[in-house]
């Protein structure tokens, strides 16, 4: 028995040393594991997340694609975690990349929420207000029309404003607390007429949402490692005898934009 626990803590050894001095899973660590691009929710386009290794790096998908799965927090009004990001190119290079198809308004992620302290004066498109006392109005409704934008379900919003000094426009306008309900794209209005502003004079004044305005998802690359699905990874010095897998450290997020 001893003899045979000898045998095999030798075997143990060897095959470690193998390891290590041919450019196996504990000399080739990630370096680092990052996006590259941001999601566009409304055009659609393509991201990445690129890993980076200490040395070259070698995919065989013949059994399968490896794939990273990442969080998303849907924020924005987006429907699916995780988000796929399949690999597709850099065999033999450092580097291995990972990609994600957003076709054009998919909704699977997406930048369309207004938050409950949203600010939207640098977003007045238009004004005929005139005759208004200047000073704070709170609790104001803008209703909401869907205009050049998406539809999404968007509600009239309740909103904090200050009426400007001259009476024929707004210095600030910010949600009042109350998170809008509903999904929200640029091109979409909100609609205050002096009724509505409670200050007097008459006319009104309109907010055009742009990107700027709204929330996206944020996508965060919290996982450690790589769903291999069948395909491997290896060193390219070390060859297919000894297959990785892969492990990274990342925090990196990227945020869906509304364009």
């Amino acid at each position: 028995m001893a003899q045979q626990r000898y045998l095999q803590s030798m075997s143990i050894n060897s095959l470690t040393n193998q390891l290590h001095q041919g450019g196996g899973f504990a000399t080739n660590p990630v370096l680092s594991a990052n996006f590259n691009g941001t999601i566009q929710a409304i055009t659609g386009n393509t991201t990445q997340i690129d890993l980076v290794f200490n040395e070259a790096v070698t995919i065989n998908t013949a059994g399968g694609t490896p794939y990273i799965d990442v969080p998303n927090n849907q924020a924005g009004g987006g429907v699916t975690t995780p988000v796929r990001y399949t690999y597709y190119e850099s065999s033999g290079e450092t580097n291995m990349r990972f990609e994600h198809v957003h076709a054009a308004n998919a909704g699977g992620v997406a930048a369309a929420t207004l938050t409950s302290t949203t600010s939207l004066e640098s977003s007045i498109s238009s004004t005929t207000l005139s005759g208004a006392t200047g000073g704070v109005q709170t609790g104001v409704t803008f209703t909401y029309a869907q205009g050049t934008g998406v539809s999404g379900g968007g509600a009239n919003i309740s909103c904090d404003i200050i009426v400007s000094g001259g009476g024929t426009t707004l210095d600030e306008i910010t949600i009042d607390g109350t998170i809008p309900s509903g999904l929200y794209y640029p091109g979409n209005t909100f609609t205050a007429n002096a009724a509505a502003i409670g200050a007097g004079g008459t006319g009104q004044v309109v907010v055009t949402l742009v990107a700027g305005d709204l929330q996206g998802d944020v996508l965060t690359l919290v996982g450690t490692d790589v769903t291999l699905n069948g395909g491997y990874i290896y060193s390219t010095e070390n060859g297919p005898s000894y297959p990785l897998d892969p492990e990274y450290t990342s925090t990196d997020t990227t945020t869906v934009s509304a364009t």
